[in-house]
């Protein structure tokens, strides 16, 4: 059972982890990056495929870069936008759509 807790400290966000989670996720492949992670977390969006996940974490690093781009964005409509305006040059399976950008704003910037 996964559980995810988010709690706010003025503007800042933390998400943490059960340790029998992390320790889960960290054993199954042998020392995972945090990159490798957030693709992994990203992935659990439906729609977003292994092309899609590593072309929006190569534009955000980790997900601290993908809250961060959020929280300077001035408008609703811009958060909702974000990575799909940041992946439109992308070609083929790496674009990412409106609707796919919204889910993943519902999501993770919340």
């Amino acid at each position: 059972k996964r559980q995810v807790y988010r709690e706010k400290y003025e503007d800042l966000y933390e998400v943490t982890y059960h340790y029998d989670i992390f320790n889960a996720i960290l054993s199954k492949t042998n020392l995972m990056t945090i990159r490798e992670i957030f693709i992994r977390m990203l992935m659990t969006v439906k729609g977003v495929s292994v092309d899609k996940a590593v072309a929006i974490q190569q534009r955000f690093k980790t997900p601290k870069f993908l809250m961060d781009g959020y929280e300077n964005c001035s408008s609703e409509q811009e958060k909702r936008s974000l990575i799909s305006a940041a992946l439109k040059e992308e070609v083929g399976n790496r674009k990412v759509g409106p609707a796919l950008s919204n889910k993943i704003y519902e999501v993770w910037g919340v």
